[in-house]
C-alpha cells in the first residue's frame, strides 16, 4: 500500500501563513495594506488546505485500486484496474518537485503517482509495474552511475525487455 499524507503539506501552508504574518509585521505594520496582504495569504493557504488530496494505492498481483479524496471528505473517487488491461505506461520527471507516472487503461490515461508521493514509494510502484506488466515490450529502469544530483538518479528510462 502506498499512501500520501497531506498533513505535512497542510503544516507547510500554515507555516507559510505564520512567516508572512511575522515578516509583514516587521516591515509593513504601519502600512494600510498590512491586513489585506495577511488576509489574502491566509485565504490562499486555506483554499490549498480545503482542496488538498489524500491518495491511497493498493496493488496486488492482479491489479491496483486507487482511492483519492479531499482531506475533509469521508469518501472520494475510487477506481481499479487489472494489470492485463494496462496498454501503456509513462513516467515524467522535469524537476525534483515535478514527477508523474501515468498508466493507460482501455485508452484512458490516468495519473497514478505525483510528486506528493515519496521517492521510495515511486521506486516501489515502478518496480511493481515492471514485474506485473510482462505483456508490455519495455520496463522502466532507474538511472544509475555517477550523476549530477540525487534527483538525476531518480529519473527512469524506458528500455526494452
Amino acid at each position: 500500500m502506498i499512501k500520501t499524507s497531506p498533513v505535512k503539506r497542510i503544516l507547510m501552508y500554515l507555516f507559510t501563513c505564520v512567516v508572512v504574518f511575522v515578516l509583514t509585521t516587521f516591515f509593513l505594520a504601519d502600512k494600510t495594506y498590512f491586513w489585506v496582504i495577511n488576509i489574502l495569504i491566509f485565504s490562499v493557504c486555506f483554499l490549498f488546505i480545503v482542496f488538498e488530496k489524500d491518495s491511497i494505492i493498493v496493488c496486488d498481483q492482479n491489479g491496483c485500486t486507487v482511492k483519492e479524496k479531499r482531506f475533509w471528505q469521508s469518501s472520494g473517487e475510487s477506481y481499479s484496474f487489472r494489470w492485463n488491461e494496462v496498454s501503456e505506461t509513462e513516467y515524467y520527471a522535469d524537476t525534483d518537485t515535478s514527477r508523474a507516472f501515468y498508466v493507460e487503461i482501455n485508452s484512458v490515461k490516468r495519473k497514478i503517482l505525483t510528486s506528493n508521493f515519496s521517492f521510495d514509494d515511486t521506486d516501489y510502484f515502478i518496480e511493481t509495474v515492471n514485474q506485473a506488466t510482462p505483456h508490455l515490450p519495455y520496463i522502466w529502469e532507474r538511472n544509475e552511475g555517477v550523476v549530477a544530483s540525487a534527483f538525476e538518479a531518480r529519473r527512469y528510462t524506458k528500455v526494452g525487455r
